[in-house]
C-alpha cells in the first residue's frame, strides 16, 4: 500500500502541470465525454542522454480534476527527461512516422526535470518510428517503441474500471458521471522501467478513486 501511495503522488506531480498506435482522428473519435484526459496512443525510447515519450491524446485545458470533464481537445506531445542534469533551457525534436515527420523545440518544464513539446494541432505521422533530438552542438536518434502494441489499450483498462467501481458508481447519486483520467504511467524513478495503466475517477467534492492496472493482462495491481 506504502508503493502504491507513492506512485499516485509521483503521478499526480506529474499531471498537475499538464498541461500514436496509427496517428488517426478514429483514435479519438469515441472517447466518453466524462474522460478529462486519456493517452490514446504511447511511444517510448531511449537515447544515450534521454527517455523519450511521444503521447497523443484528449485532455481537459486547463486540467482541474474537479469531477466534470469541459473544453476536452486533442493533443501531440513528446516529453524528453534527460539522464543527469543539463544546462540547456531546451532542445529541437523531429519525429518520424511512417507517414511523416513534425519538428518543433521542447523547452524545459519549470516543475519538473524535463523537456516538453506540445500542441493541440492534428498531428498526421502516422505510426510514430524514431526522434532525433538535437541539443546545443550535440544530436541523438531514439527508435521509438508502440507501448500499446500487445497491450491493453484505454478502452479495455476502462471497462476493467467500470467493473471494477460499479457498485460504487450505483451508490453515488450525487457522481454518477465522474471525470475520469486515463495514463499509462511509469516510475518516474526508473528510467524505461515497468509500466501500468492508472485510472482514476473523480468526484465533484476532489474525492478519488483509482487503480493501477497491468497493462499486459488487466490485473489490478492495486487500489484505492
Amino acid at each position: 500500500m506504502k508503493k502504491f501511495i507513492l506512485i499516485v503522488a509521483v503521478i499526480a506531480i506529474t499531471i498537475l502541470p499538464l498541461t500514436l498506435y496509427g496517428c488517426n482522428n478514429e483514435v479519438l473519435s469515441d472517447i466518453p465525454d466524462n474522460v478529462s484526459y486519456v493517452e490514446a496512443e504511447v511511444y517510448w525510447g531511449q537515447s544515450d542522454s534521454f527517455f523519450i515519450e511521444v503521447t497523443r491524446g484528449k485532455r481537459e485545458v486547463p486540467l482541474n480534476a474537479n469531477g466534470k470533464s469541459q473544453n476536452v481537445a486533442q493533443f501531440f506531445e513528446v516529453q524528453i527527461t534527460p539522464s543527469k542534469a543539463m544546462d540547456i533551457e531546451l532542445c529541437h525534436i523531429a519525429v518520424s512516422g511512417d507517414k511523416g515527420q513534425i519538428e518543433g523545440d521542447a523547452e524545459i518544464s519549470l516543475t519538473d526535470n524535463e523537456f516538453v513539446f506540445t500542441t493541440q494541432e492534428n498531428v498526421e505521422i502516422g505510426s510514430a518510428v524514431s526522434i532525433i533530438v538535437t541539443f546545443g552542438d550535440k544530436q541523438e536518434t531514439a527508435e521509438l517503441v508502440d507501448m500499446l502494441l500487445g497491450n491493453l489499450d484505454w478502452k479495455a483498462v476502462l471497462e476493467i474500471a467500470k467493473t471494477e467501481f460499479n457498485e460504487r458508481l450505483e451508490a453515488d447519486t450525487t457522481n454518477s458521471s465522474r471525470e475520469i483520467f486515463v495514463k499509462l504511467a511509469r516510475d518516474r524513478r526508473a528510467l524505461g522501467g515497468d509500466c501500468f495503466w492508472y485510472v482514476c475517477y473523480i468526484g465533484e467534492k476532489s474525492d478519488f478513486w483509482s487503480l493501477l492496472i497491468d497493462v499486459k493482462d488487466g490485473t489490478i495491481i492495486a487500489r484505492k
